[in-house]
């Protein structure tokens, strides 16, 4: 008996002093260190052999790694947050078969941190929907604004459906502010354009341009040459002045800045139909957008031509490609607006091409924060 004593209190001074670490904390530090090989994994498979390893561990792991390894979410980048998705639902797994039990409230407490990577959060929940379905109801409609966009769209069609039970009770008001709301956190083009059909029935007309944040009304000069593609890489007036009273030496002729504007709700500007069939052709358009603030912004732009964009005389994106289809929101590309007025300078090419698929030349642009609502210029 007395040996047995000595030994236990001879455990216990060894873990205080350090010189031995309980198997729990033991196995922590094996995670912490197995999440710093996770971390490191890069393009073009650097780090995939360590990281396939390391994984090897987490099939023995408890509830404390899955809390690590979602923390560990907001340091990976794209091809690390693939392996720390598998650690985490080795982890999960094992749990559930073992004691058919996750670690609910931490699982929500995560979820409900909008700091959070958006694809942690989304994995999180949806493990959490194993255990507790009523997560949904509970969660979800909270979530109308949320900067995640797969779970705006699961608040949205929640409130949709509400929407439509309701006027199957005859409850048109209720209805109609059910439908608003919605929309008040509607990114996507689909869910905007159900929910703007279903209050247009019920006698409500929405402005889907400002929705959008659409931007509607340019200023435009041209058409200058083009033909074998020459004037994608040449430097016309437009990219060295912006001056709307000048007059210049165009493809054919002299050319003015005009204006050209669209009601369409999805921006099209219509080149070919409003200013004219132009091919082997260049066309500028000019937008002064005066921000509010200083801030970061999307420009969101979609055109079947080629194209560069400057903002503020520096270019931010470009793309040589003729005709190879369009679509709305085609191209997101980040921006920097500064405080007041802010330059949009759009180069489009038209190219000699003469099939009908190829007439196409127009553009539309909108501009958006990081979650895809319209950021709107001060008028």
């Amino acid at each position: 008996m007395k040996q047995f004593f000595f030994l236990k209190n001879l455990l216990t001074v060894l873990i205080l002093i350090g010189l031995l670490i309980p198997e729990e904390s033991a196995h922590a530090d094996q995670i912490d260190d197995a999440i710093q090989i996770l971390l490191k994994v890069k393009a073009n498979g650097e780090g995939n052999s360590e990281a396939g390893k390391a994984l090897k561990l987490f099939q023995n792991a408890d509830q404390l790694a899955i809390t690590k390894v979602l923390k560990a979410f907001n340091q990976s980048n794209d091809y690390s947050a693939n392996y720390l998705l598998a650690a985490f639902e080795t982890v999960a797994d094992n749990m559930l078969k073992k004691s058919g039990k996750l670690p609910q409230k931490m699982l929500e407490h995560f979820i409900l941190e909008t700091g959070n990577m958006p694809r942690a959060r989304r994995v999180a929940y949806e493990w959490l929907l194993k255990v507790d379905p009523g997560a949904e109801t509970r969660m979800i409609p909270n979530m109308l604004k949320d900067p995640s966009p797969e779970f705006r769209r699961d608040s949205i069609e929640l409130l949709i459906k509400q929407g439509k039970k309701e006027l199957t009770q005859d409850k048109k008001e209720k209805a109609i502010a059910t439908f608003q709301k919605s929309l008040t956190g509607a990114v996507d083009e689909d869910q905007i354009s159900k929910i703007s059909k279903q209050l247009k029935k019920l006698g409500i007309e929405t402005n889907l341009q400002k929705h959008f944040g659409i931007l509607a009304s340019w200023k435009i000069i041209g058409p200058f040459e083009n033909r074998e593609g020459v004037g994608y890489q040449a430097v016309y007036a437009p990219e060295k002045e912006i001056d709307l009273s000048k007059t210049y030496d165009g493809k054919e002729m002299q050319v003015k800045w005009q204006t050209i504007s669209t009601e369409d709700d999805h921006g099209i500007l219509n080149i070919a139909k409003d200013i004219g069939k132009y091919k082997g052709a260049v066309m500028y358009a000019v937008y002064e957008f005066k921000s509010s603030q200083s801030q970061d912004v999307i420009i969101k732009f979609g055109t079947p031509n080629a194209w560069k964009i400057r903002v503020n005389d520096e270019l931010i994106s470009s793309l040589e490609e003729y005709h190879r289809g369009t679509s709305f929101d085609q191209h997101k590309i980040p921006a920097k607006f500064k405080a007041g007025t802010n330059r949009i300078l759009v180069k489009i090419c038209q190219n000699e091409q003469k099939q009908d698929w190829a007439q196409q030349f127009q553009f539309q642009i909108r501009v958006c924060d990081q979650t895809g609502t319209a950021v709107l210029a001060v008028k």
